[in-house]
């Protein structure tokens, strides 16, 4: 709860947006090399969005493309045991 001093002294503010979108955030911290740190602030500057925002993105671009991985994976494990007589056979022919 914050005061809004433009209103005159002591009357409380709810910051409703500011409390909910903490309460879904986590804090993980990260440690970056000199170069790499500047790499991520120039790539930040020059699409004009923060740093943690591009990292953020980065994140999600390794975790949703290991997951897609281990998908296909898992799905050709499947069809080659479901298929494997027809395999054999077209690998004979």
């Amino acid at each position: 709860m914050l005061r809004d001093r433009s209103r005159g002294p002591c009357k409380p503010v709810e910051l409703r947006y500011q409390s909910r979108y903490h309460e879904r955030m986590a804090t993980f911290l990260l440690r970056l090399d000199d170069s790499e740190l500047e790499a991520l602030r120039e790539a930040a500057d020059a699409q004009g969005r923060s740093m943690n925002d591009l990292a953020r993105e980065g994140l999600r671009a390794v975790t949703t493309g290991a997951a897609r991985e281990e998908k296909v994976r898992a799905l050709t494990r499947r069809v080659m045991s479901e298929h494997a007589g027809l395999l054999k056979r077209l690998g004979e022919a």
